[in-house]
């Protein structure tokens, strides 16, 4: 119309966090990657989530805090959706490796777990140990959500599936 601007919808990082829609993908990028979610709190102060999605403190997301890492390889997995989303980071910190990851869809709020890498000492040794350290994180995993998109096993079981590709990927990258 005449010189009017065409509505554009704005979309932000925090409001694509505090929507609680499991199947939004930046919370899981974000607890894969080991963010500190950073509240201004009513009474003054602050309060941090880190490491779980499911107890956000009330008050306003004011930042988030990604630390960095001397090197980190991630991979987000989003094409299963709307069954299960995966995000997954492993970085090296010194002589030695960490990694998590993170589910979304499959739970009301994402779930976020270490990965056990055990001594592995580089990238490439994570391709001998990805099916081990996938089955791992499956069992671990809190019992998914079973509705008409998938059955609670088939979600466990695409998590272990699309772990260990991941994995893969992370070694040979």
């Amino acid at each position: 119309r005449g010189g009017e601007r065409a509505h554009t919808p704005r979309r932000t990082l925090g409001g694509n966090v505090m929507a609680g829609n499991p199947a939004y993908d930046l919370l899981p990028a974000l607890l894969a990657l080991g963010a500190r979610l950073v509240f201004a709190v009513p009474r003054g102060g602050e309060a941090v989530a880190a490491g779980s999605a499911a107890d956000l403190p009330p008050g306003l997301l004011a930042r988030i805090e990604i630390p960095l890492a001397a090197e980190r390889r991630f991979v987000l997995e989003r094409a299963y959706k709307p069954v299960i989303s995966l995000a997954v980071a492993v970085e090296r910190s010194g002589g030695t490796l960490a990694g998590r990851a993170a589910v979304g869809c499959a739970h009301a709020w994402p779930v976020a777990l270490p990965l056990d890498i055990g001594n592995a000492a580089d990238f490439v040794a994570l391709a001998g140990r990805a099916a081990e350290m996938a089955q791992d994180f499956a069992v671990r995993l809190p019992e998914p959500a079973g509705d008409l998109a998938a059955s609670a096993a088939y979600r466990r079981h695409l998590a272990e599936v699309l772990l260990r590709r991941a994995l893969m990927r992370i070694a040979g990258s």
